[in-house]
């Protein structure tokens, strides 16, 4: 059996066993480039071919593709299964102060290509908009990590703006 096939066979298999908002977790970065703008739909489209070479229905494939389409994170859906899709992608920022300073760190590392100046700037707009929504996280079983979510990004944002 060539690898390709086992990895089709595993996703249908992880289909029927999971749904939609877990396949969208386990795919939605499957491309990832920091310096792209596209990722998540290059990751969608991935999904879509690996599920339709599965052999699952059309509307599976659009489903899981729509619901890597919110991990870009442009507005807090309405829909509960990509509320729980966000809030998934977004669960690093309410971990531990250590868990996230690694994070933070590592983050940094994938965006090396950028100056200290642009790295600053960039990521403290990415930070701010997550603190300005009134709510970080949408589901009840992530409201538990929106204030260690908030206590860390604040942390976070104080370390970008020291010189």
């Amino acid at each position: 059996m060539t690898a390709n096939r086992l990895s089709i066979e595993m996703w249908s298999a992880l289909w029927r066993r999971l749904g939609a908002a877990e396949l969208a977790l386990w795919l939605h970065d499957f491309v990832y480039d920091p310096r792209a703008k596209d990722n998540e739909a290059r990751s969608a489209a991935y999904a879509a071919r690996i599920l339709h070479a599965g052999g699952l229905p059309s509307h599976v494939a659009e489903r899981v593709t729509a619901l890597i389409m919110v991990t870009r994170h442009l507005s807090p859906p309405d829909d509960p299964d990509a509320q729980y899709v966000v809030d998934a992608d977004l669960a690093i920022l309410g971990g531990a102060p250590a868990e996230f300073d690694r994070y933070a760190r590592q983050v940094r590392q994938e965006y090396a290509f950028l100056s200290e100046a642009e790295w600053r700037e960039g990521r403290t707009r990415v930070l701010r908009a997550f603190l300005d929504r009134p709510r970080i996280y949408l589901t009840r079983e992530f409201l538990r990590f929106e204030g260690p979510a908030r206590a860390n990004l604040e942390r976070s944002l104080r370390h970008l703006a020291a010189p």
